[in-house]
């Protein structure tokens, strides 16, 4: 009998076949094993016999890592196994991957937690790692824009929204905000600071604005040494 060790077989046991030609081999395995039967020659068995099971052990730095051993200490390749991660209650499926000719298999998780890697069985990693996922350094990539009241009356309050938005369309929080707003006779400006959401609002008195006059504010959105213009517009009534 002979058992499969990466690439190649390995002999396990040596039996005799009785008066019938019939013969048996036992072999205690726990892991995933690969067995077959064959004669002093190159003759053997068509079919190859899998006792299930696995070991795994798991580390995490950069990445979440694991390697799938059989019993003898052999790696355990092409074998598919499943990230998992702790939610507080019970462990979730976070990804699946397939163990190379080394029985090693990565994962990058996007979030931090506990993590384990198990194979279709129950067999897991002996022990849950933590894992830190890296901070994403935000680059200013989209802004949009609006005004509270496209045709305002005099003397009411009007709001410019701005939304900083980064390369995964989620708001960059502290980006600065400059608008500068063209009246017909004045060109004032305001600065402001985008919050968490990546909006920043400006509000200000239109005064006794020129009815009709169409007042373009220009946006100037600068983050990270990027900036990014656009403008918006309102006619008071």
């Amino acid at each position: 009998m002979q058992r499969k060790s990466g690439s190649t077989w390995k002999w396990q046991a040596t039996v005799k076949t009785n008066s019938t030609g019939y013969y048996s081999a036992w072999a205690s395995v726990c892991p995933t094993t690969q067995f077959r039967m064959a004669t002093a020659g190159s003759a053997v068995t068509s079919v190859v016999v899998t006792k299930i099971g696995s070991t795994m052990t798991a580390w995490a730095n950069s990445k979440v890592h694991a390697v799938l051993k059989d019993g003898y200490g052999d790696r355990v390749g092409s074998k598919t196994v499943y990230l998992q991660k702790w939610n507080g209650s019970s462990w979730g499926w976070a990804g699946t991957g397939t163990t190379n000719g080394s029985g090693y298999v990565g994962f990058t998780p996007k979030a931090t937690g506990a993590y384990r890697v198990a194979t279709g069985g129950s067999k897991v990693s002996s022990v849950a790692v933590s894992y830190s996922a890296p901070a994403v350094t935000q680059v200013l990539t989209s802004v949009s824009r609006w005004v509270s009241d496209s045709t305002p009356n005099k003397n009411t309050n009007l709001t410019v929204y701005a939304i900083a938005k980064d390369q995964n369309g989620n708001g960059i929080k502290d980006a600065k905000v400059v608008t500068t707003w063209h009246y017909k006779t004045t060109t004032p400006v305001e600065t402001r600071y985008s919050g968490s959401n990546g909006v920043a609002s400006t509000t200000r008195s239109i005064g006794n604005a020129s009815s009709g006059y169409k007042v373009v504010v220009n946006i100037a959105v600068i983050f990270g040494g990027k900036t990014i213009n656009t403008s918006t517009s309102f006619t008071p009534n």
